[in-house]
């Protein structure tokens, strides 16, 4: 299974993390995968210090690891 990324818009999202999936912040034009940072919660958004973060749920296959 390959990773898969739902990019949000943070301001106008309500709701709540989906199950099996992280919270991550990145920089905008930026990998989320490869560049972001996953956030514990949504009281962490905008902590990270982007300049301008964009947001996206990101689920991976621990296999995909290996």
């Amino acid at each position: 299974m390959q990773a898969q990324v739902m990019k949000i818009d943070i301001d106008s999202f309500e709701g709540s993390i989906p199950v099996g999936y992280d919270l991550v912040e990145y920089e905008k034009g930026e990998n989320p995968l490869l560049e972001g940072m996953i956030l514990y919660g949504f009281d962490e958004v905008e902590s990270m210090g982007y300049k301008n973060p964009q947001h996206a749920f990101v689920k991976t296959d621990p296999m995909d690891m290996v």
